[in-house]
């Protein structure tokens, strides 16, 4: 811990000498001399709580940059430094007894700054899904139904922050908040569901079943106390609770169809549609059971996530070029190995929580981040950082899983990153229309007079703004084609036509870096 302390103290007070109140220093905005009076106070300290070391972690990964300018800092700098510290720091801080928001925060803070520094992508997955496991807990095992499912609900809604408050010594009562903030991609209401996103779980469930899935402890477990609150045995096999779920799915969908119709944007409360039918086992189970880590397939790292055939020259060609500007397409992107094995994740794991009109979502730090999908992020900042990504860090990630066909996907949009790499990681043998289900790009940046939710949320907006004329790009469905382009060029899903079955689903993984300063 002294040591710790003392790194912190040579780093955050290079070249200081005011060593004033934190709080106050952090407050103003002079981050570096904030902490600097922290480690000061800190390492002059006998003991030092873990509240004490999550404050400089915070204050130190704060003075980065890192974070807010979403870069990642130079090796040998004193950011870089900062943010190394910040994660030597949550580390020995966790090795204290805390409670579970204190340590959800120093996972989150390890997380992110293992993700922005390419440090042990393994561990930092298992950092993120600490995080996405304490949002999705129910604490403790109550024995009240209504208890357990509130104790969800709440902590589904919590807001995705998790830091500290740090005192300002001006004779009043004042405090800032330090922290660092969670993705809020995929939040919807608690128990909101679909028809279509309960009839995929089914089909997800039964795919496990096929695949002979054997469950952790953990997905057993959420499993077991679905089956204690209906009433049913808890002792079966995995592959019996799974046919037992999937079955609760399949009949909570018609149930969900039959009360608000079946259209794929119209969701309802699973959770009051249980209310309304107490005597229906099924609807109660699929209740418990719904937004659950049921079974989560996070691959590690592995020797060589990117193909060797290709180079950010030949991407930058294409980039730069007169024909398509800001657009780049490389074939054979991902190694043979990275490609099946984020394949698997994307089919086995029970993520997808946003419900989308006609496809699901699954997000960074709500079950997707893996150890692969961290590296493989990683691996194409660093191949495209001369021309292209530069130091920019991954600030979000996202799979999106299409489940109608003969219908466009995604409407007309622009994204808040800088840079988008975006995946396709169904086969071509899924695929029935070879010249479509990919995506049209215009070739005109969304304009810095509209707003970013117009941008993202509202096609018409978007397309009023870059204008009919707009040239554009098709770039049709190939699998393990990745697309490189700048997240402002407002781009569409194309018409969808793959084959019908669980494992024929368009699948992309989309990796976002960098930011881009939207009203």
């Amino acid at each position: 811990q002294k040591k710790s302390l003392n790194d912190a103290f040579v780093v955050a007070c290079q070249g200081i000498d005011d060593w004033r109140d934190p709080g106050l220093l952090l407050e103003r905005g002079e981050l570096w001399q904030g902490s600097c009076a922290m480690a000061t106070h800190l390492k002059a300290t006998d003991y030092v709580s873990v509240a004490g070391l999550h404050a400089i972690g915070l204050a130190l990964a704060v003075a980065s940059g890192a974070f807010f300018d979403c870069i990642t800092p130079p090796r040998g700098t004193r950011a870089h430094r900062a943010l190394a510290l910040a994660i030597e720091i949550a580390q020995l801080a966790l090795q204290f007894d805390a409670d579970e928001e204190r340590a959800t925060g120093l996972h989150r803070l390890a997380a992110v700054a293992r993700a922005t520094l390419g440090y042990e992508p393994n561990i930092a997955a298992d950092d993120y899904f600490f995080v996405a496991a304490a949002r999705r807990s129910s604490g403790q095992d109550e024995e009240n139904l209504n208890a357990w499912l509130d104790t969800y609900a709440e902590n589904l809604d919590a807001p995705q922050s998790h830091g500290i408050s740090i005192g300002i010594n001006d004779g009043g009562t004042r405090s800032i908040e330090l922290s660092i903030s969670g993705s809020s991609a995929g939040r919807q209401p608690p128990f909101y569901t679909s028809a279509h996103k309960l009839r995929h779980d089914a089909r997800q469930l039964e795919y496990l079943v096929s695949i002979g899935t054997k469950l952790k402890l953990a997905g057993r477990h959420i499993l077991e106390r679905a089956m204690h609150f209906v009433g049913l045995s808890q002792h079966d096999d995995d592959a019996t609770l799974l046919k037992r779920v999937a079955s609760a799915f399949f009949n909570a969908a018609d149930a969900v169809e039959s009360s608000v119709g079946s259209d794929p944007a119209s969701m309802t409360s699973l959770r009051a549609l249980s209310n309304e039918y107490p005597s229906s086992l099924e609807l109660k189970l699929a209740l418990i059971a719904h937004g659950r880590f049921i079974h989560v397939n996070l691959p590690h790292a592995v020797v060589q996530p990117l193909a060797s055939g290709w180079n950010e020259d030949q991407v930058a060609a294409a980039f730069y070029s007169n024909e398509t500007p800001g657009v780049a397409v490389i074939d054979n992107a991902l190694s043979p190995e990275c490609l099946a094995l984020l394949r698997d994740q994307m089919l086995e794991s029970t993520i997808y929580f946003d419900v989308k009109r006609g496809h699901l979502g699954a997000y960074l730090e709500d079950g997707l981040a893996s150890g692969l999908l961290l590296q493989t992020a990683d691996a194409f900042q660093k191949r495209l950082a001369d021309r292209i990504i530069g130091d920019m860090r991954l600030v979000q990630a996202w799979a999106y899983k299409y489940l109608y066909n003969g219908t466009m996907g995604i409407r007309p949009h622009a994204d808040e990153g800088a840079i988008t790499v975006n995946c396709w990681l169904t086969p071509d043998s899924e695929n029935l229309d070879p010249d479509s289900g990919g995506l049209r790009i215009y070739l005109r940046e969304a304009p810095s007079n509209i707003s970013f939710a117009a941008a993202n949320q509202d096609f018409r907006s978007v397309m009023a703004a870059i204008g009919d004329d707009a040239p554009f790009i098709d770039i049709p469905h190939r699998g393990n084609r990745c697309l490189v382009f700048r997240s402002r060029l407002t781009h569409l899903t194309q018409t969808l036509h793959f084959k019908a079955g669980y494992k024929s689903s368009r699948i992309n993984l989309t990796l976002m870096f960098g930011s881009t300063s939207w009203k």
